[in-house]
Protein backbone atom coordinates (compact mmCIF):
# COMPACT_ATOMS: atom_id res chain seq x y z
CA UNK A 1 0.00 0.00 0.00
CA UNK A 2 1.36 3.43 -0.95
CA UNK A 3 2.06 5.85 1.90
CA UNK A 4 -0.62 8.35 0.85
CA UNK A 5 -3.25 5.63 0.64
CA UNK A 6 -2.11 4.15 3.98
CA UNK A 7 -2.34 7.53 5.74
CA UNK A 8 -5.92 8.20 4.70
CA UNK A 9 -7.00 4.60 5.30
CA UNK A 10 -5.44 4.89 8.75
CA UNK A 11 -7.43 8.09 9.40
CA UNK A 12 -10.66 6.20 8.74
CA UNK A 13 -9.41 3.38 10.97
CA UNK A 14 -8.75 5.82 13.82
CA UNK A 15 -12.03 7.70 13.42
CA UNK A 16 -14.05 4.48 13.65
CA UNK A 17 -12.49 3.50 17.01
CA UNK A 18 -12.84 5.09 20.41
CA UNK A 19 -9.33 3.93 21.37
CA UNK A 20 -6.32 2.39 19.60
CA UNK A 21 -2.66 1.68 20.27
CA UNK A 22 0.51 1.76 18.21
CA UNK A 23 0.42 -2.03 18.23
CA UNK A 24 -3.05 -1.90 16.60
CA UNK A 25 -1.63 0.22 13.78
CA UNK A 26 1.46 -2.00 13.44
CA UNK A 27 -0.66 -5.15 13.16
CA UNK A 28 -3.40 -3.76 10.92
CA UNK A 29 -1.13 -2.00 8.44
CA UNK A 30 1.93 -4.28 8.74
CA UNK A 31 4.33 -1.46 9.61
CA UNK A 32 7.11 -0.94 12.14
CA UNK A 33 6.74 0.96 15.42
CA UNK A 34 8.81 3.85 14.06
CA UNK A 35 6.62 4.07 10.94
CA UNK A 36 3.46 3.98 13.08
CA UNK A 37 4.73 6.88 15.21
CA UNK A 38 5.62 8.93 12.11
CA UNK A 39 2.20 8.23 10.59
CA UNK A 40 0.42 9.33 13.79
CA UNK A 41 2.35 12.62 13.80
CA UNK A 42 1.57 13.20 10.11
CA UNK A 43 -2.13 12.49 10.69
CA UNK A 44 -2.14 15.01 13.54
CA UNK A 45 -0.61 17.57 11.19
CA UNK A 46 -3.43 16.92 8.71
CA UNK A 47 -5.92 18.01 11.35
CA UNK A 48 -7.31 14.82 12.92
CA UNK A 49 -7.66 15.69 16.65
CA UNK A 50 -5.88 12.95 18.62
CA UNK A 51 -5.26 12.74 22.35
CA UNK A 52 -2.60 10.43 23.85
CA UNK A 53 -2.69 8.47 27.08
CA UNK A 54 0.66 7.51 28.61
CA UNK A 55 1.50 4.44 30.66
CA UNK A 56 1.44 0.67 30.22
CA UNK A 57 -2.12 0.70 28.91
CA UNK A 58 -1.68 3.94 26.98
CA UNK A 59 -2.75 4.68 23.48
CA UNK A 60 -4.65 7.19 21.39
CA UNK A 61 -8.21 8.33 20.93
CA UNK A 62 -9.97 10.82 18.64
CA UNK A 63 -11.42 13.87 20.36
CA UNK A 64 -15.21 13.88 20.21
CA UNK A 65 -17.38 16.55 18.56
CA UNK A 66 -14.80 17.06 15.86
CA UNK A 67 -15.32 16.78 12.11
CA UNK A 68 -13.09 14.34 10.26
CA UNK A 69 -11.06 15.91 7.49
CA UNK A 70 -12.31 15.29 3.93
CA UNK A 71 -11.87 11.88 2.31
CA UNK A 72 -9.06 11.81 -0.22
CA UNK A 73 -8.81 9.37 -3.10
CA UNK A 74 -5.61 8.04 -4.60
CA UNK A 75 -4.89 8.71 -8.26
CA UNK A 76 -5.86 5.16 -9.25
CA UNK A 77 -9.08 5.33 -7.21
CA UNK A 78 -10.13 8.55 -8.96
CA UNK A 79 -9.52 6.95 -12.36
CA UNK A 80 -11.44 3.82 -11.32
CA UNK A 81 -14.47 5.88 -10.23
CA UNK A 82 -14.45 7.95 -13.40
CA UNK A 83 -14.02 4.97 -15.74
CA UNK A 84 -16.80 3.10 -13.95
CA UNK A 85 -19.03 6.15 -14.37
CA UNK A 86 -18.16 6.44 -18.08
CA UNK A 87 -18.94 2.77 -18.66
CA UNK A 88 -22.54 3.23 -17.50
CA UNK A 89 -23.49 5.61 -20.30
CA UNK A 90 -26.53 4.54 -22.32
CA UNK A 91 -27.36 1.79 -19.84
CA UNK A 92 -30.80 2.98 -18.61
CA UNK A 93 -29.66 3.17 -14.99
CA UNK A 94 -31.71 4.93 -12.28
CA UNK A 95 -30.55 8.11 -10.53
CA UNK A 96 -28.50 9.27 -13.52
CA UNK A 97 -30.80 11.96 -14.96
CA UNK A 98 -28.13 14.62 -14.27
CA UNK A 99 -25.16 12.68 -15.63
CA UNK A 100 -23.34 15.78 -16.95
CA UNK A 101 -23.73 17.58 -13.62
CA UNK A 102 -22.45 14.54 -11.70
CA UNK A 103 -19.39 14.29 -13.96
CA UNK A 104 -18.62 17.98 -13.52
CA UNK A 105 -18.85 17.70 -9.73
CA UNK A 106 -16.60 14.64 -9.71
CA UNK A 107 -13.97 16.37 -11.80
CA UNK A 108 -14.28 19.55 -9.74
CA UNK A 109 -13.25 17.71 -6.55
CA UNK A 110 -9.77 16.80 -7.78
CA UNK A 111 -6.58 18.73 -8.63
CA UNK A 112 -6.00 20.19 -12.11
CA UNK A 113 -3.45 17.51 -13.06
CA UNK A 114 -5.95 14.74 -12.34
CA UNK A 115 -8.68 16.65 -14.19
CA UNK A 116 -6.52 16.74 -17.32
CA UNK A 117 -5.91 12.98 -17.07
CA UNK A 118 -9.61 12.22 -16.73
CA UNK A 119 -10.48 14.39 -19.71
CA UNK A 120 -7.85 12.53 -21.74
CA UNK A 121 -9.24 9.18 -20.58
CA UNK A 122 -12.69 10.29 -21.69
CA UNK A 123 -11.30 10.94 -25.18
CA UNK A 124 -9.29 7.72 -25.27
CA UNK A 125 -11.70 5.06 -23.99
CA UNK A 126 -14.73 3.99 -26.01
CA UNK A 127 -17.21 1.62 -24.35
CA UNK A 128 -19.90 -0.61 -25.82
CA UNK A 129 -22.97 1.40 -26.77
CA UNK A 130 -20.98 4.61 -27.29
CA UNK A 131 -20.86 6.45 -30.62
CA UNK A 132 -17.12 6.59 -31.52
CA UNK A 133 -17.56 9.81 -33.53
CA UNK A 134 -19.43 11.49 -30.66
CA UNK A 135 -18.37 9.78 -27.39
CA UNK A 136 -20.16 12.33 -25.20
CA UNK A 137 -23.49 11.85 -26.97
CA UNK A 138 -26.12 10.21 -24.80
CA UNK A 139 -28.86 8.10 -26.34
CA UNK A 140 -32.45 8.94 -25.51
CA UNK A 141 -32.60 5.50 -23.88
CA UNK A 142 -29.96 6.49 -21.32
CA UNK A 143 -32.79 7.58 -19.05
CA UNK A 144 -34.32 4.75 -17.04
CA UNK A 145 -37.99 3.88 -17.24
CA UNK A 146 -39.94 6.12 -14.79
CA UNK A 147 -41.68 3.01 -13.48
CA UNK A 148 -38.28 1.56 -12.56
CA UNK A 149 -37.46 4.66 -10.53
CA UNK A 150 -40.80 4.48 -8.73
CA UNK A 151 -40.51 0.77 -8.01
CA UNK A 152 -36.95 1.18 -6.78
CA UNK A 153 -37.91 3.93 -4.36
CA UNK A 154 -40.87 1.92 -3.04
CA UNK A 155 -38.78 -1.24 -2.57
CA UNK A 156 -36.31 0.62 -0.36
CA UNK A 157 -39.19 0.95 2.11
CA UNK A 158 -41.01 -2.35 1.53
CA UNK A 159 -40.53 -5.35 -0.77
CA UNK A 160 -44.24 -6.23 -0.61
CA UNK A 161 -45.76 -4.74 -3.76
CA UNK A 162 -48.74 -4.73 -6.10
CA UNK A 163 -47.73 -4.53 -9.78
CA UNK A 164 -50.26 -3.90 -12.54
CA UNK A 165 -49.91 -4.39 -16.29
CA UNK A 166 -52.55 -3.55 -18.88
CA UNK A 167 -54.05 -7.04 -18.43
CA UNK A 168 -53.08 -8.43 -15.01
CA UNK A 169 -52.42 -7.47 -11.39
CA UNK A 170 -49.65 -9.23 -9.46
CA UNK A 171 -49.26 -9.17 -5.68
CA UNK A 172 -46.06 -10.48 -4.19
CA UNK A 173 -42.62 -10.05 -2.70
CA UNK A 174 -40.01 -8.28 -4.84
CA UNK A 175 -36.86 -10.44 -4.86
CA UNK A 176 -34.65 -8.55 -7.29
CA UNK A 177 -34.65 -5.90 -9.98
CA UNK A 178 -32.70 -7.38 -12.87
CA UNK A 179 -31.19 -5.94 -16.03
CA UNK A 180 -30.58 -8.13 -19.06
CA UNK A 181 -29.99 -7.31 -22.74
CA UNK A 182 -30.73 -3.64 -22.17
CA UNK A 183 -34.06 -4.22 -20.42
CA UNK A 184 -35.11 -4.20 -16.77
CA UNK A 185 -37.18 -6.93 -15.12
CA UNK A 186 -38.81 -7.47 -11.72
CA UNK A 187 -38.31 -10.89 -10.14
CA UNK A 188 -41.39 -11.42 -8.02
CA UNK A 189 -42.56 -14.14 -5.64
CA UNK A 190 -46.22 -14.06 -6.64
CA UNK A 191 -48.53 -14.82 -3.71
CA UNK A 192 -51.49 -16.30 -5.61
CA UNK A 193 -49.49 -19.10 -7.23
CA UNK A 194 -46.59 -19.06 -4.73
CA UNK A 195 -44.13 -19.13 -7.63
CA UNK A 196 -41.36 -16.83 -8.80
CA UNK A 197 -42.17 -14.92 -11.98
CA UNK A 198 -40.31 -12.38 -14.12
CA UNK A 199 -42.10 -9.20 -15.25
CA UNK A 200 -40.75 -6.68 -17.74
CA UNK A 201 -40.63 -3.23 -16.14
CA UNK A 202 -41.66 -1.69 -19.46
CA UNK A 203 -45.00 -3.54 -19.22
CA UNK A 204 -45.92 -2.16 -15.80
CA UNK A 205 -48.69 0.42 -15.59
CA UNK A 206 -48.82 1.02 -11.82
CA UNK A 207 -46.80 -0.01 -8.77
CA UNK A 208 -47.79 0.29 -5.11
CA UNK A 209 -46.79 -0.94 -1.69
CA UNK A 210 -48.90 -3.71 -0.18
CA UNK A 211 -50.66 -2.81 3.11
CA UNK A 212 -49.03 -4.32 6.20
CA UNK A 213 -52.14 -6.33 7.00
CA UNK A 214 -51.78 -8.23 3.71
CA UNK A 215 -48.07 -8.99 4.04
CA UNK A 216 -47.11 -12.61 4.82
CA UNK A 217 -44.47 -13.18 7.49
CA UNK A 218 -40.79 -13.42 6.57
CA UNK A 219 -40.76 -17.10 7.59
CA UNK A 220 -43.60 -17.77 5.14
CA UNK A 221 -41.73 -15.94 2.38
CA UNK A 222 -38.59 -17.99 3.05
CA UNK A 223 -40.61 -21.22 2.94
CA UNK A 224 -42.18 -20.33 -0.41
CA UNK A 225 -38.77 -19.38 -1.81
CA UNK A 226 -37.34 -22.66 -0.57
CA UNK A 227 -40.10 -24.59 -2.33
CA UNK A 228 -39.04 -23.03 -5.65
CA UNK A 229 -35.77 -24.97 -5.55
CA UNK A 230 -37.41 -28.38 -5.58
CA UNK A 231 -38.65 -28.61 -9.17
CA UNK A 232 -36.68 -26.90 -11.99
CA UNK A 233 -38.56 -26.32 -15.24
CA UNK A 234 -35.65 -27.09 -17.53
CA UNK A 235 -32.51 -29.28 -17.32
CA UNK A 236 -29.61 -29.47 -19.78
CA UNK A 237 -26.33 -31.40 -19.70
CA UNK A 238 -23.40 -29.36 -21.02
CA UNK A 239 -20.02 -30.45 -22.34
CA UNK A 240 -16.87 -28.30 -22.17
CA UNK A 241 -17.73 -26.32 -25.32
CA UNK A 242 -21.26 -25.56 -24.12
CA UNK A 243 -19.88 -24.53 -20.71
CA UNK A 244 -17.56 -22.11 -22.49
CA UNK A 245 -20.57 -20.63 -24.29
CA UNK A 246 -22.45 -20.41 -20.99
CA UNK A 247 -19.68 -18.31 -19.46
CA UNK A 248 -19.73 -15.89 -22.39
CA UNK A 249 -23.33 -15.04 -21.57
CA UNK A 250 -26.17 -16.52 -19.53
CA UNK A 251 -29.53 -15.29 -18.23
CA UNK A 252 -29.75 -14.28 -14.60
CA UNK A 253 -31.97 -17.26 -13.72
CA UNK A 254 -29.66 -19.93 -15.22
CA UNK A 255 -27.65 -22.05 -12.77
CA UNK A 256 -24.67 -24.22 -13.72
CA UNK A 257 -23.52 -27.15 -11.56
CA UNK A 258 -20.37 -29.03 -12.55
CA UNK A 259 -20.60 -32.80 -12.87
CA UNK A 260 -16.90 -33.67 -12.69
CA UNK A 261 -13.87 -32.40 -10.74
CA UNK A 262 -12.27 -30.94 -13.88
CA UNK A 263 -15.37 -28.86 -14.71
CA UNK A 264 -15.61 -30.29 -18.23
CA UNK A 265 -19.25 -31.31 -17.90
CA UNK A 266 -22.10 -29.61 -16.11
CA UNK A 267 -25.83 -29.50 -15.50
CA UNK A 268 -27.81 -26.40 -16.39
CA UNK A 269 -31.09 -25.73 -14.59
CA UNK A 270 -33.67 -22.96 -15.09
CA UNK A 271 -36.71 -22.42 -12.89
CA UNK A 272 -38.21 -19.64 -14.98
CA UNK A 273 -38.64 -19.86 -18.76
CA UNK A 274 -39.98 -16.36 -19.39
CA UNK A 275 -39.57 -14.49 -21.61
CA UNK A 276 -39.55 -17.50 -23.93
CA UNK A 277 -38.12 -16.11 -27.21
CA UNK A 278 -34.81 -14.80 -25.76
CA UNK A 279 -34.46 -18.10 -23.87
CA UNK A 280 -34.78 -20.14 -27.07
CA UNK A 281 -32.15 -18.03 -28.81
CA UNK A 282 -29.79 -18.52 -25.88
CA UNK A 283 -30.31 -22.29 -25.73
CA UNK A 284 -29.35 -22.52 -29.40
CA UNK A 285 -26.37 -20.26 -28.67
CA UNK A 286 -25.02 -22.96 -26.33
CA UNK A 287 -24.35 -25.12 -29.39
CA UNK A 288 -24.42 -28.89 -30.03
CA UNK A 289 -22.69 -29.60 -26.72
CA UNK A 290 -25.94 -28.84 -24.86
CA UNK A 291 -28.12 -31.93 -24.37
CA UNK A 292 -31.76 -31.41 -23.42
CA UNK A 293 -32.79 -33.64 -20.49
CA UNK A 294 -36.04 -32.14 -19.28
CA UNK A 295 -38.15 -29.19 -20.46
CA UNK A 296 -41.77 -28.05 -20.61
CA UNK A 297 -43.70 -28.76 -23.82
CA UNK A 298 -43.74 -25.05 -24.66
CA UNK A 299 -39.93 -24.95 -24.73
CA UNK A 300 -39.66 -28.13 -26.82
CA UNK A 301 -42.19 -26.84 -29.34
CA UNK A 302 -40.49 -23.45 -29.58
CA UNK A 303 -37.08 -25.07 -30.08
CA UNK A 304 -38.43 -27.36 -32.82
CA UNK A 305 -40.15 -24.46 -34.58
CA UNK A 306 -37.02 -22.31 -34.46
CA UNK A 307 -34.77 -25.10 -35.75
CA UNK A 308 -37.21 -25.88 -38.59
CA UNK A 309 -37.23 -22.20 -39.60
CA UNK A 310 -33.44 -22.13 -39.65
CA UNK A 311 -33.27 -25.33 -41.68
CA UNK A 312 -35.82 -23.96 -44.17
CA UNK A 313 -33.64 -20.90 -44.78
CA UNK A 314 -30.73 -23.07 -45.91
CA UNK A 315 -32.71 -25.48 -48.09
Amino acid sequence: MKKTERIYTMMRFMNNRSFFTLQDLMTTFDISRATAIRDVHEIEDLGLPLTATVGHDGGYSVLTNKVLSPIYFTDDQVKALFIGFMATRNRQLPYLKSRQSIAEKLIGLIPQTQQDELIELNRLLIFEGTNPSKPDLLDLTDFSNPMLDTLLELSLTSRFVRLTTNTETYVGYLIHLLRESGSWYAQLLEFKTKTVIILAISNLMTVATLPTSKQPSQSTIQQWLSDQKKSPYLIYYLDAQAISQYHKYHPFNAQLTYRDPFQNTGMLTLRDITPLEPLINWLLFLGPGAQLIEAPVSVKNALSKHIMMLAKQFN
